[in-house]
């Protein structure tokens, strides 16, 4: 008998699924060999570059994006969706999540990373401003609805120059009328993935669909430049932090 548990609901855990099955083949008992993944989501697992391009962009749903479903149905397996693990006991070998403790022989975390958030009380430009992070189908969602509703007068701010910054002023140039803005502290766009003559080809290609980047901002720069733009959206994309802490309350070195 084993008993598998991911944590998480997305590539990562769909990866592991499947290589697990695949490992397996004929000698795993489904009534006694069983797989509980567990995501906060209330979707399937999905392509999650899809989230920028797809999803914002396109308007696809979380379906028409998702991975193959069928492992997800094989006989042992559940997927538990909108699920919360709020502790894990590696010496009990338990998992709580709501009401419910589930026992393992073996611990997936598959959780992934989240946007960095900025701090308000160091970044006091986001007060009372539409700040838009993206991470989620939901995230995408509301803010296509956002510029799809926006005005030639009205002025959108990205906050980050990297890939999926520059998605999100690519959708908001397609998507709106407003004016975009890419506001970036680094010398250029996408400088630690790509070699300068590279970035500043992509800038250009940015400018030539209507999107304004300014690079080299410093702390207070970037805080002037907002000010005065005086956005109707900031959508802020500055990176990610990996989602450990999970398993660092359960004494877990990350």
């Amino acid at each position: 008998m084993t008993r598998i548990a991911i944590i998480g609901g997305g590539v990562a855990a769909h990866t592991t699924l499947k290589s697990y099955l695949a490992a397996a083949g004929g000698d795993r008992d489904p009534s006694t060999d069983t797989v509980d993944i567990f995501t906060t989501e209330p979707h399937a697992p999905y392509r999650r570059p899809e989230v920028n391009k797809g999803m914002l962009l396109t308007g696809k749903t979380p379906a028409e994006v998702a991975l193959p479903g069928g492992i997800l149905t094989e006989p042992g397996v559940t997927l538990h969706l909108s699920t919360v693990v709020t502790a894990v006991d590696p010496a009990a070998h338990t998992l709580t999540a709501g009401d419910t403790t589930y026992a393992w022989d073996r611990l997936v975390f598959a959780t992934g990373a989240g946007p960095r958030l900025l701090d308000p009380t160091t970044n006091p430009w986001l007060a009372d401003r539409d700040v838009h992070y993206i991470r989620t189908p939901e995230h995408s969602a509301a803010l296509r609805t956002r510029l799809a509703g926006l005005a030639p007068t009205d002025t959108v701010v990205v906050v980050g120059g990297g890939v999926l910054g520059l998605e999100a002023a690519s959708a908001a140039a397609t998507l709106s009328d407003a004016q975009v803005h890419v506001l970036e502290m680094g010398d250029e766009v996408c400088a630690r993935m790509l070699p300068p003559t590279a970035s500043r080809w992509l800038r250009d290609r940015h400018a030539e669909h209507g999107v304004t980047v300014t690079c080299g901002l410093d702390a207070a720069a970037l805080a002037a430049q907002i000010d005065r733009l005086d956005p109707t959206v900031v959508v802020v994309s500055v990176g990610a932090v990996r989602d450990t802490m999970l398993a660092e309350d359960a004494g877990i070195a990350v």
